[in-house]
């Protein structure tokens, strides 16, 4: 899909705040967070629902969305750290990873989260690649 956001993420054309790649998926900062350090686990694939995937593509993200909650725990002083599979405002296969802190919890409306600049992204990204090692 020509005009799809994440699409453009995975081919490139837009550069977000990458924290893990590979050839089936990305994830990256989530720049309208619901929660600090939320991240997106996005499939290369252009399918909408992520439970309409491949089985092999579908197993493999949700292996890394694993990965990446692992290390969300470690990077951030989290109690828990939340799955979520949503995508009604972006029609293109995801799963939210939203770390959740002592007495907060989060609205889950999609795009209510406020703008966060790059530079806090860059932080959190470069806690969240060092737990990844």
């Amino acid at each position: 899909m020509s005009d799809c956001i994440f699409c453009k993420f995975s081919k490139g054309e837009i550069k977000p705040i990458t924290v893990y790649e590979d050839d089936k998926c990305i994830v990256f900062l989530d720049k309208f967070p619901l929660t600090k350090g939320q991240t997106l686990v996005v499939g290369k694939k252009h399918i909408d629902n992520v439970f309409d995937l491949p089985d092999d593509d579908y197993t493999h993200i949700f292996n890394i969305a694993k990965k990446i909650v692992k290390a969300s725990d470690a990077a951030f002083d989290t109690i828990r750290t939340w799955l979520l599979v949503q995508g009604m405002q972006v029609a293109h296969n995801h799963i939210k990873i939203l770390p959740i802190y002592e007495g907060e919890y989060p609205n889950l409306t999609e795009g209510s989260g406020p703008e966060v600049n790059d530079d806090v992204l860059n932080e959190q990204a470069e806690k969240l690649k060092k737990a990844l090692e």
